[in-house]
């Protein structure tokens, strides 16, 4: 959630519209599985606001990277929202 009356507003995945791009930062002790700061991150489009199905993580959404493989996210996680008009996406 975004509080701009502290040095650390951070937008996170919940706040994000359905069909905007993002890169999501990792979390804390996230350096071995996902890679941390120092790998290479995906872009990811958001396509639901609300995870849907058997087996979804609760208050969690849906996003996917550029081959299309769908990831859940949750509602909190901080992202990066990308601008990719330029490139006709």
């Amino acid at each position: 959630m975004i509080d701009e009356g502290t040095d650390e507003a951070k937008l996170t995945f919940g706040d994000l519209e359905v069909g905007e791009f993002f890169i999501w930062f990792p979390q804390p002790g996230d350096n071995s599985g996902h890679g941390g700061y120092l790998g290479a991150k995906e872009l990811f489009r958001k396509t639901e606001h609300r995870a849907t199905g058997k087996m979804v993580p609760i208050n969690s959404g849906t996003g996917v990277n550029g081959r299309g493989v769908p990831s859940h996210f949750p509602l909190t996680m901080p992202v990066l929202k990308i601008s990719v008009e330029a490139f006709g996406l």
